[in-house]
């Protein structure tokens, strides 16, 4: 789609859908490396929304131990000067001297648990800018705050330190924020010199360009169990050959809790090396018939070669039994046993799901639609730990929920599917024969 615009949003390509979608979202979650060109869009969309009156109380938020001669406020100031707009530029605030819009420059602190994010008022537009600076109880009280201004949009431009920084915790993964991920070699405003000093950083540190250039979070702790670069290809993995036979793996996570959620996920193969998650369905896990109706509505639709639900907990065990008893042929899992499980590596049947679920990952054998990055967004959180017998262990789920305040229940299915793959189908998909016994080649789903 052409779209003319007006020489001050000249923007990369990729940041477009913030200017021809801003009707769509409420946030835009803008995440890269150095000369992305993501602080200079933002600070010109302000600036435009501003001089248009489209948008006219603007907060420009940062961390308060940001100065603010190092803040956007210079970068805002700079493109005021070089278009000639009509705005008169103070030291905390820029304002137009025609509609009265206001651009304002705050930094955010967080003292004894409380921060001044709960102070703003009759804003329509905030733009956090280095959000990977700004703490979580900033956060949390900014978005309380932001309640009551439903019309309000908030822009995020961020280059993660970790991955679970608190503003990409908070906004990521949510059907009504935008997410955008861009570097330097995707902004065709830079010139040579930017790529020769991105260069000259690679070949210094390969982890240093990758945080600073390619915008890659760094580790909090080596105890992560999954690559961040392999989970976000799943999301553009295309699948490549034949697959001979259908074959499709529904597994179900139960709730543990009155306030978990059941999930079920879909897998489909489709190809010989390749699996797809087609479907993800979560429900409320507070009522036993209505658990057990769900389930069985969801394998009568979409009639699954293995089916597999947690039998962990006593409800676990429970549904498993009513679902047998019903003629319907379920494998269990159980994530603390070690029955049929690789006991030499691994301390019970859930450290050896997820790796195998992290084998099939880092091989590029999962594939995932965006409309899934809640699944990414739980497996990024996933942790390992060697048992003093030098077994592999998971960190249990309410120890995750207790970290995170949410439970992997996503993450879990999709390992569940994985492991049922493995050990009912296996890694390399069968031949289906006629009732002729000649071998058929089935190609795989569209």
């Amino acid at each position: 789609m052409d779209v003319t615009l007006p020489e001050l949003l000249n923007c990369p390509p990729k940041l477009l859908p913030v200017i021809t979608k801003f009707k769509d979202y409420n946030y835009f979650l803008i995440e890269g490396g150095r000369s992305s060109g993501k602080t200079v869009f933002a600070s010109r969309l302000c600036l435009y929304l501003a001089d248009k009156g489209i948008r006219k109380n603007i907060i420009c938020g940062r961390d308060a131990a940001v100065r603010l001669d190092e803040s956007s406020h210079k970068v805002v100031k700079e493109a005021v000067e070089e278009f000639k707009l009509p705005f008169t530029v103070q030291e905390s605030v820029i304002k137009h001297k025609i509609n009265n819009s206001v651009i304002s420059f705050r930094g955010f602190n967080q003292i004894a648990g409380q921060s001044n994010a709960r102070a703003i008022a009759g804003v329509d537009l905030i733009w956090l800018d280095e959000a990977q600076q700004i703490g979580a109880v900033t956060m949390k009280d900014l978005q309380n705050t932001l309640v009551r201004f439903p019309k309000c949009k908030v822009i995020i431009t961020m280059n993660r330190y970790m991955r679970d920084d608190p503003a990409f915790q908070l906004y990521y993964g949510r059907p009504d924020t935008l997410h955008i991920q861009i570097n330097y070699n995707e902004n065709p405003f830079n010139g040579s010199r930017v790529f020769e000093e991105a260069e000259a950083c690679r070949l210094r540190s390969e982890r240093e360009y990758n945080h600073d250039w390619l915008g890659q979070p760094l580790e909090a702790a080596d105890d992560y169990l999954f690559s961040y670069d392999k989970l976000h290809a799943a999301f553009d993995i295309e699948p490549f050959g034949e697959v001979y036979g259908r074959q499709r793996v529904v597994a179900v996570d139960l709730a543990a809790q009155g306030n978990d959620r059941c999930v079920a996920v879909v897998m489909d193969r489709e190809s010989n090396q390749h699996w797809r998650v087609s479907e993800r369905i979560s429900w409320d896990g507070d009522n036993t018939n209505h658990v057990l109706g769900k389930i069985i509505e969801i394998v009568g639709r979409t009639r699954p070669t293995i089916a597999t639900v947690d039998c962990g907990g006593m409800g676990g065990q429970q549904i498993h039994s009513l679902l047998t008893d019903m003629g319907l042929d379920f494998k269990r899992f159980d994530g603390a046993s070690t029955q049929g499980i690789d006991a030499v590596h691994f301390a019970n049947a859930r450290a050896e799901g997820y790796h195998l679920l992290k084998d099939w990952i880092d091989e590029g054998r999962i594939c995932l639609h965006r409309k899934d990055a809640e699944i990414v967004k739980q497996l990024e959180k996933i942790r390992f730990k060697y048992a003093q017998s030098g077994k592999r262990l998971i960190q249990p789920k309410l120890d995750m929920k207790k970290e995170l305040g949410y439970s992997p229940d996503d993450a879990d299915a999709l390992m569940m599917a994985v492991w049922a793959s493995v050990k009912y189908l296996g890694k390399s998909a069968p031949l289906l024969q006629s009732q002729s016994g000649q071998v058929k080649r089935i190609n795989r789903r569209r």
